[in-house]
């Protein structure tokens, strides 16, 4: 009897939450060299809900072209967007499927809201391109 009570002891404690805020988080880069930072945060019984965070920059020194924001990809799918503040700039985000399965690769393409389309004028045009996934860099985030 003392045996079991100690064992659903040990159980109780060890359960691991549903809710869990440790996301992953994916690096690519892509072929001008820019990198982006994706870190997927929230997993609800092992699905993503689609929150996620991002920065895209040049190079790692403060000098370098960075960008930063938050992003929804709504239903934990594959497509978000997000608005440049102050600029009349979307940047769209899309998963890029290899062999129908997830692949940690985004396109990323710039959008102008301004009626003459030069609203992401001041963003490096590097920045557009499909970002290919580094392995070695991307997997679970650390607190």
């Amino acid at each position: 009897m003392w045996l079991k009570a100690v064992l659903a002891a040990c159980l109780v404690t060890s359960v691991v939450p549903a809710h869990s805020a440790a996301g992953l988080t994916d690096i690519a880069r892509n072929e001008h060299n820019y990198v982006l930072k994706l870190d997927l945060l929230t997993f609800v019984n092992g699905n993503w809900q689609g929150d996620a965070n991002f920065t895209i920059s040049a190079c790692p020194r403060p000098e370098c072209f960075q960008l930063s924001g938050s992003l929804l990809f709504p239903n934990g799918g594959d497509k978000a967007s997000f608005a440049i503040p102050r600029l009349q700039c979307d940047l769209h985000f899309e998963e890029v499927p290899r062999k129908g399965m997830d692949s940690g690769d985004y396109r990323v393409t710039m959008i102008s809201r301004a009626h003459t389309r030069n609203g992401c004028a001041s963003v490096p045009d590097d920045l557009s391109g499909v970002y290919k996934e580094i392995p070695s860099l991307s997997g679970k985030s650390t607190p």
